[in-house]
Order: C-alpha cells, then sequence, then structure tokens
C-alpha cells in the first residue's frame, strides 16, 4: 500500500507542478475496471478481473481525476479464449457463474475482505485460513498467469503473511494501526475486529483441538459478533471439550443472534 501511494503522490506532482488538477478517486465508488478496460489498461477476463497483456490478472488499479488534456487511449481487440472456462470452473464457491459475471455476495475475497455484516456458513466452510483478500484461484486457474515472475517489491513482514491465528486476539490497537492497517487489506477490513473474525472462521476450519481454549475466550468476550463467530468455530472442531465450552457460553449468552451461533453449533457437535 506504502508504495502504491509514493507512486501515486509521484502522479499527482506531475500534474499538479504543471499547473493542472489532480486527485485519486479512491472512495467515490469510481468504476476502475470499467476505465481501465475502456482506456487500454487491459481487458475483462471470463473471472471479471481485468488482464493486462504482460501482467495477467496481477495488478492493482487506481484511479485519478485531473483536469488535464489527454489524448485517450483505445480498448485492447485482446479477449480470453471462446473454449476457457478455467476460472469458472476453479472458483470454490460458484461465484463466477458464467463467462464474465460474478456474484459479489459468493466471492471469498469480498466476503473475507469487504463484507461487515454476517458471511454465510457455507462461505465460511470455503474460506479455509485466509484472514483477507487472498482467495487466487481463479487467478492461478488462468494460462496467461502461469509463466509470470512474482514480483518481491513491496512484500508485507512474513507475521502479517503467515500470523499464528491465536495471537491475532491479543493484538493491540497500536499493533493493527502499524502492522496490517498499514497494508491495502487493512485499508478494507478498517477495524481488526474483521481480521479476528476472518482468524475465528480459519481457526473453526483448521479443526484443531489446541484452539478450544482462546475460541472459549473469545466466546466469552464483549463483542457479540466475534461472540458468533467464536461458537462457529467451536461447533467446527466439534468433541466433547468443544461441546462444554459452547453449553458454558450459552449460559451466559444473553444476545440473541449469538445464542443462535451456540444452538446451531450444539447441533453440529
Amino acid at each position: 500500500m506504502q508504495i502504491s501511494q509514493e507512486r501515486g503522490y509521484r502522479l499527482q506532482e506531475f500534474f499538479t507542478g504543471r499547473g493542472y488538477q489532480c486527485f485519486p478517486a479512491a472512495g467515490m465508488q469510481f468504476p476502475v475496471k470499467l476505465a481501465a478496460s475502456l482506456c487500454g489498461v487491459g481487458f475483462y477476463g471470463k473471472n471479471a478481473v481485468i488482464q493486462h497483456p504482460a501482467y495477467g490478472a496481477w495488478i492493482a488499479l487506481m484511479a485519478y481525476i485531473t483536469d488535464a488534456e489527454l489524448e485517450p487511449d483505445k480498448p485492447l481487440e485482446e479477449k480470453c479464449p471462446d473454449n476457457c472456462t478455467l476460472c469458472l470452473e476453479a472458483c470454490p464457491t460458484g461465484a463466477l457463474y458464467a463467462p464474465y459475471r460474478c456474484d459479489a455476495a459468493r466471492c471469498l475475497d469480498f466476503n473475507l475482505g469487504h463484507n461487515k455484516k454476517n458471511i454465510p456458513d457455507d462461505i465460511r466452510e470455503k474460506s479455509g485460513n485466509l484472514i483477507g483478500e487472498g482467495c487466487t484461484a481463479c487467478r492461478d486457474a488462468c494460462p496467461k498467469n502461469r509463466a509470470l515472475i512474482p514480483s518481491q517489491e513491496g512484500l508485507p513482514p512474513a507475521e502479517l503473511l503467515n500470523p499464528y491465528l491465536p495471537n491475532l486476539f491479543d493484538m493491540t490497537d497500536e499493533q493493527w494501526e502499524q502492522g496490517y492497517g498499514m497494508t491495502m487489506m487493512g485499508f478494507f477490513l478498517m477495524e481488526k475486529k474483521y481480521l479476528q473474525r476472518n482468524a475465528l472462521i480459519g481457526l473453526g476450519n483448521f479443526r484443531d483441538e489446541r484452539a478450544l481454549d482462546v475460541l472459549a475466550r473469545v466466546a466469552g468476550s464483549q463483542d457479540d459478533e466475534l461472540r458468533g463467530y467464536a461458537a462457529w468455530a467451536l461447533g467446527r472442531i466439534g468433541g466433547r471439550a468443544a461441546k462444554e465450552r459452547l453449553e458454558s457460553a450459552l449460559r451466559r449468552e444473553r444476545n440473541d443472534g449469538v445464542i443462535r451461533e451456540l444452538r446451531q453449533a450444539l447441533q453440529r457437535v
């Protein structure tokens, strides 16, 4: 995110230094992908992601608005092969239900990175141990991406890429701001509790009994939403120890939504 910001500043300075206005379109619900396809940056792949001729789908799109008069570029004529459906077949949740069509409500990246409401159970079960936007199934399946050499520029620290999930529940606000809060994923998540929500889903999908104590602790925390996801994770792990923790949490719970999660988890156990 820092590298993108630095490049953005240089772009703005290029225009403002010549007397023009220039500012980012972030936060304006600007149709970045549509603009990218119209101006020749790339073309729409069948996975509804912009494909660059040289870099495939592994690009980050940014848009800026300026009053400078610029010569417009033309859209690319390139497109996905008619007989290729590898990205659709690779989608774990069926979000890519037709060529060039994506049901965002079923997309793992949308749910783990942007969804601030309830994540459906079937999406949780497909999320694995992802803690944010990180599903790359459709891009990995695309033949145009297979020969690409990943850039090592601007990689976040290893402890952010592969954290020990139970430790995320001891994270302070300062650690969040200085760590994940500085990344693009943190920008979309907005609050550390959504990172912790995703970590609860990951712990549930691991089904490792070593997570029972930390899940029980979160099930007794002050955050209604996190308590609900902790209950779901306990139900995924199952077993007598998980059942005891769920029953204990149910006896003291007063929130209707969390009670539903606890009862559903006990039914699974």
